[in-house]
C-alpha cells in the first residue's frame, strides 16, 4: 500500500475484509440502528486487535475517533485540512476534524 494516509497493520501481510450489511426496510430486516450498533461493535473488536476501519461504511465516528484511526498521521492531515480549507467548508458531513483543535 503506497497511498501515504492509507491506515494498515504493520505487518508484511495484510488483508482488506469488508463486511457491508445492508437491509431493504420491507422484509422485517433488523432496524437500521441495531445494525449500526453492531458494526460499531465489530468495529470496535477489530480495532482492539490493531485493525483499521476503511472509512466507506456506516459506522457513526467522532473527531476522536478519527484522530485515533490517523494516529501518527493527523498531524499531517491537520495541517494539510488548515492550509488548504482554511474556512472549514470541504467534506463537513463526515465530522472527522470536529472543530479542528490546534495540535
Amino acid at each position: 500500500m503506497t497511498a501515504p494516509l492509507t491506515r494498515v497493520p504493520g505487518e508484511r501481510l495484510v488483508f482488506l475484509f469488508a463486511l457491508l450489511k445492508t437491509a431493504a426496510p420491507d422484509t422485517g430486516a433488523l432496524p437500521a440502528d441495531t445494525m449500526i450498533t453492531a458494526n460499531h461493535a465489530l468495529y470496535e473488536q477489530v480495532r482492539s486487535l490493531g485493525g483499521y476501519q476503511y472509512p466507506v461504511g456506516s459506522i457513526p465516528t467522532t473527531p476522536d475517533d478519527w484522530r485515533a484511526h490517523f494516529g501518527p498521521l493527523w498531524p499531517f492531515l491537520a495541517d494539510a485540512k488548515r492550509r488548504y480549507d482554511p474556512r472549514g467548508i470541504l467534506t463537513p458531513g463526515p465530522g472527522i476534524f470536529g472543530s479542528l483543535p490546534a495540535d
